[in-house]
């Protein structure tokens, strides 16, 4: 039902985020896992070779080092796309972009988010929980790559730019971007 797509900069991802996938997602699912532990991927060429190895119709892309606490959070993801005008959902987006590209969503006066980040005392977070009350949802024009997930039918009309951007920034307004102007 959902393929979760994660670029891993190690060979494999965690067994705890393994365990913790099958613990709280709820749904079927596989795990499409990109080995980048040699960096030889950009984020847009690793998530467009995630699309084709991806066998389910949601498409789930997650960085490698968050955790979910939400029992069955993947049936709140199936539930919002029995909408079918939803393209794209997400757990931080922004309602407007910033002037200045690149830039990150929260340079944006009024930002959107539906997750909280683990400081452990440190000056920058080191992990993200992610939590999914599938209740509280709102329009946004854009969402950050953390977590986000799309139709896999989607991919007929748009794909990760790796023409013309590389590295690991920009993939997720990008592909937001392709989203809203395909309807």
């Amino acid at each position: 039902m959902i393929s979760l797509i994660i670029c891993s900069r190690r060979p494999d991802i965690t067994q705890s985020l393994k365990d913790n996938i099958a613990e709280t997602i709820g749904v079927e699912y596989e795990l499409v896992v990109i080995d980048n532990s040699k960096n030889q991927y950009s984020i847009f060429q690793a998530y467009n070779e995630g699309v084709r190895r991806a066998k389910y119709p949601l498409l789930c892309f997650m960085h490698d080092d968050i955790l979910y606490h939400t029992q069955e959070w993947g049936k709140n993801v199936v539930d919002h796309f029995k909408d079918i005008v939803v393209g794209l959902i997400g757990v931080l987006g922004g309602h407007y972009l910033p002037k200045e590209i690149p830039a990150h969503l929260w340079d944006s006066s009024l930002v959107s988010c539906n997750f909280l980040l683990t400081i452990d005392g440190k000056q920058k977070p080191e992990k993200s929980d992610v939590f999914f009350n599938g209740k509280t949802f709102t329009d946004v024009v854009a969402c950050d790559g953390l977590w986000f997930c799309i139709p896999k039918v989607l991919f007929e009309k748009i794909k990760f730019d790796e023409t013309t951007y590389s590295g690991y920034d920009m993939y997720d307004m990008d592909i937001c971007m392709q989203v809203i102007t395909n309807g």
